[in-house]
This record gives structure tokens, sequence and C-alpha cells, in this order.
């Protein structure tokens, strides 16, 4: 009897459905990662220096420190996963949703 209010678990994929990404991509891609986003920010890392003359300058140098590091890490993850095959949305569970629902749980 299944309890009521649970979702039940989604069905396997089958291997062939499966994308074949080597185990030691994650951890390459993330240092990888790491040391892009350090030789990324020396530019950056002057206007973090002189935030203590505004600390606007220095907020908007941490936002734009934030959103390389974004970038370097999606395009990490697209980049190690394009070496195997064509990579897709739902590799990276990226699904559609409803909009009312979405701004549900958004709010």
């Amino acid at each position: 009897m299944r309890r009521r209010g649970r979702l039940p678990d989604p069905p396997e994929l089958p291997a062939a459905a499966r994308p074949a990404w080597p185990p030691w991509y994650a951890p390459v891609a993330l240092i990888g990662s790491f040391f892009a986003v350090s030789v990324a920010a020396v530019p950056v890392l002057p206007l973090i220096l002189i935030a203590g003359l505004s600390d606007t300058i220095g907020a908007i140098a941490l936002l734009v420190l934030a959103l390389l590091q974004d970038g370097v890490f999606v395009g990490a993850a697209v980049l190690f996963a394009s070496f195997t095959r064509t990579p897709l949305a739902w590799h990276f569970g990226v699904r559609s949703t409803p909009f009312w629902a979405t701004v549900g749980w958004t709010l």
C-alpha cells in the first residue's frame, strides 16, 4: 500500500541512455574550475582591496566575482560533458516545470 502524499520513485534510465562520463571528470573539472576562477579573479582583486574607499565598489567587485565563478563552474561541467557526447539539459537535471508552480516555490 502506497503512503498518501508520497510520489513513486522515478524509473531508472536504461544503461544506453545514461551519459558515459568517467568518474575522474568531476574532480578534474572542479580543480580546473578553482584554478580558472583564481586566475580570472586577479584583475578584480585590486577593486576589492580598494573597497575600503567605497563599499559600493567592493560590493560590485564581489558580485562580478560570484557571477564569474558561477559561469566557470557551469562552463566546466558542460565542457567535460561534451568530451563524450553532446550534453543535453536533462543530463544536468534541467527540466520544464509549470509556471505557477515555479512562482509558488520561489515565493
